[in-house]
Order: structure tokens, then C-alpha cells, then sequence
């Protein structure tokens, strides 16, 4: 069983709406997933969507970032900080690591009752979202841990 609690921002009005905003997202990303599956499309589809949607992200929000300082700024806005219960483990000139305490996407998904291996792998399909990001930055990410593995938490190291 997945292990995916929300510790922090509990009914908190802001949060809660930014996590179920997160939530939608998520649900709509399922149907969009299964339906492509359905159709016999190879999850790689989903995963270079995803991939796509990173360097997009970083067109949006972080073409000037040069530093990991300024990496932090961006990515630890209110809805990784609160929806996601997001915390710098530790940062450096050349790398930041930051842990996820909490997944509304993997809530939804459960919400939806889909097998845990599905929902693996609908996590990793997502985290390609950051690969994107660091290749546009020209940085590497490893994700170490995954709430959408079983592993309780999320954990991203960013690299220059």
C-alpha cells in the first residue's frame, strides 16, 4: 500500500485549492494515459509528452535561472512548498535535493482506485516533466525515491 499522507497545510483554504487543482490535473492526465493505452499506444508516449511539458516549463518560468540559488527561488513556489509539502534537503553551488512529503497527483490516483503498479508508473511518466527541465537548463535529475514506488516520499537532486 502507498504510503501518501498530507502532514502539513491540513485545511488550509489555499492549499486545499491548489492540491485540488493538482488533483484535476492528475485525474485528467489518467484518463488521457488509459485512453492512449487502450488504443495501443506504448506508455514511451506519455513519457515524451511529459518530457516535452518540462521544456516547456522551463520556456515559462526558467529561462534566466543560471544558478541553483536561483533554481530554488523558482521551483519552491507555494505549490511545491504546500501541496506538496516540498523542503530543500540540501543545497549547494552545484546541486540542490529537494524531498516531496506529499503527491496530490498520486491522491487522485488512488482516489481513482488504480493498481499501484499503474500508478508507478503514471508517477514516472510525470517525474519525466523534470527531466525536461534540467536537459533545457543543461543540468542533470535523479529521482531517488517516489511516493508513486511505495517509498513514502519523493526525493529530486538537481545538478549543474
Amino acid at each position: 500500500m502507498l504510503e501518501n499522507t498530507a502532514k502539513k497545510y491540513v485545511n488550509d483554504k489555499e492549499t486545499d485549492a491548489v492540491r485540488g487543482a493538482y488533483e484535476n490535473r492528475a485525474r485528467w492526465y489518467y484518463y488521457l494515459v488509459r485512453e492512449g493505452l487502450d488504443k495501443g499506444l506504448p506508455l514511451e508516449f506519455a513519457r515524451d509528452a511529459m518530457l516535452e511539458a518540462g521544456h516547456f516549463m522551463y520556456e515559462q518560468d526558467y529561462q534566466n535561472v543560471k544558478t541553483i540559488e536561483e533554481f530554488a527561488e523558482v521551483f519552491m513556489n507555494f505549490g511545491m512548498v504546500h501541496a506538496h509539502e516540498a523542503q530543500i534537503v540540501s543545497q549547494s553551488e552545484d546541486s540542490i535535493e529537494i524531498s516531496l512529503g506529499y503527491c496530490p497527483l498520486v491522491n487522485a490516483w488512488s482516489k481513482l482506485n488504480a493498481e499501484e503498479a499503474f500508478i508507478g508508473d503514471l508517477c514516472s511518466v510525470c517525474m519525466e516533466t523534470y527531466s525536461g527541465l534540467a536537459d533545457s537548463l543543461g543540468w542533470s535529475v535523479e529521482q531517488t525515491c517516489a511516493i508513486g514506488r511505495g517509498d513514502g516520499k519523493c526525493t529530486l537532486c538537481f545538478k549543474k
